[in-house]
């Protein structure tokens, strides 16, 4: 053979060699890869707006066929949510009283998110569902008040009195 075929054949040899021993570790070490989801945070917030006491006979508004008058707003904000995550909304409520005088009216939710706005009546203890989508949510609603047929009639009767009142109270739970 010739010499230069056989030192080119010892050198590639000798790369071979090496590069197989080269790549056997000396040592080695494990790294730990952490992660964290978090665990769905919620924060739901009743705000509640300054008005006048309304006139409950002859303010047009807050008649059974009124816009109603807005009390308030809620709004939630839902953090690392799993889609098809569920709430509930609950409102409960009782009449306009003064002394021994009730007069009956209804909520309305008000939800401006779809354009034209949807208005739903809320009687007492009725609810509100609300389902997640993955990721942040952030549903508001506004609120408002009007009168019932009933409350018409009780208000037509009803004595003069500036301290009509009610107390309504929104809750959220999970289901």
């Amino acid at each position: 053979m010739n010499m230069k075929k056989i030192l080119i054949i010892i050198a590639s040899l000798l790369l071979v060699t090496g590069t197989l021993f080269a790549a056997t570790p000396v040592d080695s070490g494990t790294l730990n890869v952490y992660g964290l989801i978090g665990t769905g945070e919620v924060s739901f917030t009743v705000t509640g707006v300054t008005y006048d006491r309304v006139d409950l006979r002859n303010i047009a508004a807050v008649q059974p066929t009124g816009a109603g008058v807005q009390i308030g707003s809620w709004s939630m904000v839902a953090a690392n949510q799993v889609a098809g995550t569920g709430y509930t909304v609950t409102y409960t409520y009782g009449p306009l009283v003064s002394g021994t005088n009730e007069i009956p009216f209804v909520i309305l939710e008000i939800n401006e998110t779809p354009d034209p706005d949807v208005i739903e009546e809320q009687v007492t203890t009725a609810t509100t569902a609300l389902t997640m989508i993955s990721g942040t949510n952030n549903p508001t609603r506004k609120i408002a008040f009007k009168l019932t047929s009933a409350g018409v009639t009780a208000a037509a009767g009803a004595p003069a009195a500036n301290n009509y009142k009610s107390v309504v109270t929104i809750a959220l739970s999970a289901d």
